[in-house]
């Protein structure tokens, strides 16, 4: 017994020679490949714990919020209590101004965060990154989505938004006396409108539908910002400002819903929604009471 040869790894059974070999190092039968060297599918379901952000990046996300309620704070309770009541309505419009702007700066934000990381992927060789994955891991790393029906909700919440600002920017103006009161228009200025609001639209849309060309989403903020909301403004009167205020105040809320749907937020939908309808509803008792 002592001089019988030891049996060799060719004499050995199949199944301990599989036993022997770690899963990862053994051939896939239909490739010949090593399982470790497999790519995963694109369509796989990403791990969600994978995605959550590391506790540095939340504690620093949280020291930015605070800092945010901290400056608002110190610059808005001042503000709010030494304006004189005469000037209450030309504050509420800029206050408008700002939940229309901050709507505006979280959907470009995200939108931004997004393309960077898109780019990025872009980039890796297609065996590192397999073609139709990169948006997919794009939205895990980030939390956003670049996908049709979350891009139109950031273009839809940029629109209002920067129709808000800039419309609210004109009405405190007006109400201030920096902007004449009397009604300004331009020629044609209904088609003019129109046509910006349309331009506006199908950029947007356009860029739902190709979230690599950035290009598309700035020229449709750019031009709600800076055309259609002083349009929208300028030929109204400034003794019908009221009601124009109780307008963008609706449209803030809108915004902000729009946002809540891109983000995925059920709280910021539903405060959104609520300051919305209030405002429409009492744009339309002021004028029924003014006309």
């Amino acid at each position: 017994a002592e001089d019988a040869p030891m049996p060799q790894a060719a004499d050995a059974p199949a199944a301990v020679m599989e036993i022997a070999t770690p899963a990862d190092v053994r051939p896939d039968p239909a490739t010949n490949v090593p399982a470790a060297e497999i790519p995963t599918s694109p369509s796989a379901t990403p791990d969600p714990s994978a995605a959550e952000p590391p506790s540095e990046h939340r504690r620093a996300m949280l020291g930015w919020i605070l800092a945010g309620l901290l400056v608002g704070t110190v610059v808005g309770l001042p503000a709010a209590r030494l304006v004189k009541m005469t000037a209450m309505p030309e504050m509420v419009a800029l206050f408008n101004g700002f939940g229309g702007i901050a709507s505006l700066l979280v959907s470009w934000s995200s939108v931004q965060a997004t393309w960077r990381v898109l780019r990025e992927l872009r980039t890796l060789p297609e065996r590192v990154v397999p073609a139709g994955a990169a948006a997919g891991i794009a939205a895990s790393l980030t939390g956003i989505g670049l996908d049709p029906g979350t891009g139109l909700s950031l273009v839809f919440a940029t629109l209002v938004g920067g129709v808000t600002f800039g419309g609210s920017i004109i009405a405190w103006g007006k109400l201030s006396g920096r902007v004449a009161s009397a009604p300004t228009r331009v020629p044609n200025q209904r088609l003019a409108t129109a046509g910006l609001l349309g331009l506006s639209v199908l950029t947007g849309v356009l860029w739902a539908f190709n979230p690599e060309m950035l290009w598309l989403y700035l020229l449709s903020l750019a031009i709600a910002l800076i055309a259609i909301g002083p349009l929208f403004v300028l030929p109204i009167g400034g003794a019908d400002m009221p009601v124009v205020i109780s307008l963008l105040n609706s449209y803030s809320g809108l915004a902000a819903a729009l946002a809540g749907f891109a983000l995925r937020e059920p709280l910021l939908i539903v405060t959104g929604a609520l300051v919305g309808a209030s405002g429409l509803l009492l744009t339309r008792i002021m004028c029924l009471a003014m006309n």
